[in-house]
């Protein structure tokens, strides 16, 4: 749910905002100020409710810029939105998003949604995003074993969201269980803050997951749903891994755009790479930054069309590139841990997590053998029983 504060003169203005948003049923007014607020009220009122957006609907412009000052000294993250009953906006208005005639519910949420964004630039830069070209293509182990390389590796804090909410398999493939799921936790989101966060996520092998449960009674997330969350885990780990599913839709297209890079998953197969073609389409027609996006090339053969040529047959740059290891893949999967580092797909999720972290990764430290355990040990072990 999205959190707003309504400042105005006028009590028909007051009941239309409202009605507004509680028939979007996104949106509720945490605080109506009728007639307007003093500096020391608007003052308490800032520094007590936890504001995503404000809407100033004041007759007296020199008082709505006022108003408007105080509110971005005081919290520059919340989104302020004007009010016109003209079908134009006054040269006076200080704010840059304005609702106005005709008034719908569609208008309003997007001018409450352009002027959130404008106000949490985005993307998050330790946000990246995973979308499989089609279901079952690998996505999920190129996430998990991802996450693990950065954390083994270089020691960053990380999480993996299964974000495939309906079909996700990380809890299965992990042996995970939390006490909420994940499509409980967006449901919460713009409370992030306040959650007792470990019922939040699983932990594994110092990674933390949020899991789906795939329940079918399971409500569905609004795009400010992964904003608030995103914007909270960008905020608590080095790392936040999304692994979303094959089809995008107005919640997930919100983290798509919060994400810093967009990983297009696909097989070298000649439908797989169909496939891919429809997403880099799905994500043109979610505006995302083409800039941004990259292709993972997951199951390699030697004799499969090489990176480059499936770059160029995309359109779009190969990012990095995974081997067809089936033994080790279904190992990892059979023991519910992640590949081996020593393996070929495991030293190729390495090598993209070094991409990711920016740096080589961390040698292993091994306990090093005394001299006398290198040299004595039937001896040292004899002893040892004798001191029992």
């Amino acid at each position: 749910m999205l959190h707003g504060m309504l400042i105005t003169d006028d009590k028909e203005t007051a009941e239309l905002i409202g009605c507004l948003g509680r028939s979007s049923e996104q949106l509720v007014l945490d605080r109506v100020f009728c007639p307007p607020p003093g500096s020391y009220q608007l003052a308490m009122a800032l520094n007590t409710l936890s504001l995503d957006v404000a809407f100033l609907a004041v007759s007296d412009p020199s008082q709505e810029f006022s108003f408007y000052q105080q509110i971005k000294e005081k919290i520059p993250a919340v989104a302020v939105v004007g009010f016109s009953a003209k079908p134009y906006q006054s040269p006076a208005d200080p704010t840059a998003f304005l609702l106005k005639p005709p008034f719908s519910v569609p208008s309003f949420l997007a001018t409450v949604r352009a002027a959130v964004h404008a106000s949490h630039p985005l993307p998050h830069p330790n946000v990246v995003a995973i979308l499989p070209a089609k279901a079952g293509g690998g996505a999920t182990n190129i996430a998990v074993n991802l996450a693990s390389q950065l954390v083994r590796s270089f020691s960053r804090k990380v999480v993996v969201a299964d974000c495939d909410l309906r079909s996700g398999t990380i809890a299965d493939r992990l042996g995970l269980h939390s006490q909420q799921a994940i499509w409980q936790t967006l449901s919460m989101a713009d409370a992030s803050e306040t959650l007792i966060w470990p019922q939040h996520v699983c932990r594994k092998d110092d990674i933390d997951f949020l899991v789906t449960n795939r329940d079918r009674k399971m409500s569905r997330p609004q795009w400010h749903s992964y904003h608030h969350l995103l914007a909270f885990l960008s905020r608590r780990y080095d790392h936040v891994i999304l692994d979303l599913p094959e089809l995008v839709n107005d919640a997930t297209a919100e983290a798509l755009r919060s994400a810093s890079m967009v990983y297009v998953m696909t097989t070298p197969e000649v439908l797989s790479l169909a496939l891919a073609q429809e997403r880099l389409a799905d994500l043109e027609s979610a505006q995302i930054e083409p800039s941004k996006i990259r292709i993972l090339v997951n199951r390699m053969h030697p004799d499969d069309p090489s990176p480059q040529r499936i770059s160029e047959f995309l359109r779009c740059p190969v990012a990095a590139v995974f081997p067809n290891d089936y033994r080790s893949a279904n190992a990892a999967t059979i023991a519910q841990s992640f590949v081996a580092s020593n393996t070929r797909l495991g030293k190729s999720y390495l090598a993209f997590a070094e991409m990711l972290a920016g740096k080589k990764p961390q040698p292993e430290t091994r306990r090093c053998p005394s001299f006398l355990g290198a040299f004595f040990p039937r001896a040292l072990a004899l002893t040892a029983t004798r001191n029992r």
